[in-house]
């Protein structure tokens, strides 16, 4: 994943962090069910989040070495 520019990780991110948003914006109290979707939604947002960061630190990386 780190090979993608940093710009497409983070629409990823974004998007992932969006689809969680709707999944607790349904509104009403959680069941137990609802835990194993929200958790999947939420690593989901991390894991393209640290994406985005590691591969935003890689690009400047490289912008720095010359």
């Amino acid at each position: 994943m780190s090979t993608k520019e940093p710009g497409s990780l983070e629409t990823v991110a974004s998007q992932a962090a969006k689809e969680l948003g709707s999944v607790l914006a349904i509104g009403g109290a959680l069941s137990i069910g609802d835990l194993p979707i929200i958790r999947r939604r939420l690593d989901e947002v991390i894991q393209a989040t640290n994406a985005a960061i590691q591969a935003c630190e890689e690009h400047q990386s490289g912008q720095t070495v010359e």
